[in-house]
């Protein structure tokens, strides 16, 4: 049911008590809430005296008051607000817009034959701010108030009177799709409750989410949704409500229950695990296998949700940019490594006296093809650019996962060491803690607005640590 009803109450009666009606699927405009917004209140002040009723947390029903009890029945904002149904005890005298559907002797309901649809289009868009909107005195229907300047100044231009469509194709608690048949520009109006965690994309009627692009969201009359259509067209608008802070404190506690759990699995190392428990071979493959395949899949649980939460923040875009970075850096990373990192774990698991000397062979290599590949990834990098492939911000990203590239490499080899001498455990769970340390950098500068280069940074800097830290073991 997308029409939205009242109760039109003489003094002390209760004809059809507040959020009642959500038991039928039935939208109220009165209500019972904890939290009310102060837009809805504003807005509905213009209909009706709250004051008596928000003690109580309680948006009010009309109430039949003053020397014409019947006079708030023909406020016009009643219309836009889409109230086709009215509650009453009484007999409503207003014939001309009220038309009596239901009465069973003691509760009638009248219908609103001028109340508006849950969307519409509207030709213009003026602005100001709420208190200086006057919509008492305005045709809503053919105008909308807004409270900033639209990104595009044709938006602000009136469009030609051709007839405009608009119907809801699916309505849900957090999306609603929107059909719409142009005949000329225009704005459409949804009078759902504005709120900054609504956002709004256009596509082409039958299209798919890949063929959207992003509308900005104005509040309509001080407490509705607006978007502004600059063609003409069949078209699908989707409104998703798709709150930051829900997401961002989603994240938190997912990396602080992950914080937690590692936690008490290092307590419970270190609590129970006895070097000369391992003695047999059995508990060796044991400890040296599970271990790290534990950690490694709870490393794949950490990147898969800090993933999500930035692609949120990057968009396809620049998703998209980061991703062909992170693709040439892998290329790359995969020549200067050259199988090194097994050899070194298999020549000094066989000769464990010769590890120093192992090691700084295979670091000594390893910095050689680092460097041999610095120069053929600065030539592929140099192709890109001059071909308009990429731009500055991959190519400063792809500089920084060239250091990246060199650090990590040296981290790899000493995590081999480790693999040689069968203390698997330690670069697995160290790499556990780089995980979560790399997500939580991560959402930081991506919350700064650093954008795919502060993650090409915070890879730089998790890999340095990860390399003093495996060191320092």
């Amino acid at each position: 049911h997308l029409w939205r009803f009242t109760t039109f109450d003489p003094p002390g009666a209760k004809t059809f008590n507040a959020n009642t009606g959500m038991y039928y699927g039935w939208h109220d405009i009165r209500g019972y809430d904890s939290i009310i917004p102060r837009q809805y209140v504003n807005f509905m002040n213009r209909i009706a005296d709250q004051s008596g009723e928000l003690l109580y947390n309680r948006i009010a029903p009309l109430y039949q008051a003053g020397p014409n009890p019947y006079a708030v029945l023909d406020n016009p904002l009643l219309d836009l607000l889409g109230v086709k149904y009215v509650l009453t005890e009484s007999v409503v005298p207003n014939a001309a817009t009220w038309t009596k559907v239901y009465d069973d002797g003691n509760v009638r309901a009248y219908e609103n034959q001028e109340a508006f649809p849950r969307v519409f289009v509207a030709r213009e868009a003026r602005i100001a701010p709420p208190s200086e909107q006057p919509l008492l005195e305005t045709d809503l229907r053919q105008t909308v108030f807004i409270e900033e300047q639209p990104p595009d100044p044709a938006a602000l231009i009136p469009a030609g009177p051709a007839p405009a469509e608009a119907h809801i194709s699916r309505y849900g608690v957090n999306d609603v799709f929107v059909d719409v048949n142009l005949n000329d520009r225009g704005w459409l109006v949804l009078t759902d409750a504005y709120f900054p965690g609504w956002k709004a994309f256009l596509r082409p009627f039958g299209g798919d989410e890949s063929q959207e692009r992003e509308l900005t969201i104005h509040r309509a009359d001080g407490a509705f949704r607006a978007v502004y259509l600059p063609e003409q067209g069949q078209w699908t608008v989707r409104f998703s409500y798709s709150p930051m802070s829900f997401k961002l404190g989603l994240y938190i506690s997912f990396l602080a229950m992950m914080t937690s759990l590692l936690l008490l699995l290092w307590w419970g190392w270190g609590r129970y695990y006895r070097p000369e428990s391992t003695a047999d071979e059995v508990r060796t493959v044991a400890k040296n296998s599970l271990v790290p395949m534990g950690l490694n899949l709870a490393n794949k649980a950490i990147d898969f949700a800090f993933a999500m939460l930035y692609v949120r923040l990057l968009g396809p875009e620049g998703t998209g940019k980061y991703a062909f970075v992170v693709a040439v850096y892998g290329f790359f990373e995969i020549i200067s490594r050259y199988g090194l990192g097994t050899l070194l774990t298999r020549d000094v698991a066989a000769d464990k006296n010769q590890s120093s000397r192992y090691l700084t062979n295979v670091l000594a290599l390893r910095t050689l093809l680092w460097a041999v590949s610095l120069v053929a990834l600065a030539g592929v990098t140099a192709g890109y650019w001059f071909t308009g492939v990429v731009g500055v911000q991959e190519v400063q990203a792809i500089a920084i996962f060239a250091l990246v590239m060199l650090v990590a490499n040296w981290s790899d080899a000493f995590s081999n060491l480790f693999y040689a001498f069968e203390k698997m455990e330690y670069p697995a769970g160290l790499s556990s803690a780089i995980a979560l340390l790399k997500v939580t950098l991560g959402a930081l500068v991506l919350l700064w607005g650093w954008g795919f280069v502060g993650l090409a940074w915070v890879a730089l800097v998790v890999n340095v640590v990860q390399l003093v830290w495996l060191i320092s073991l």
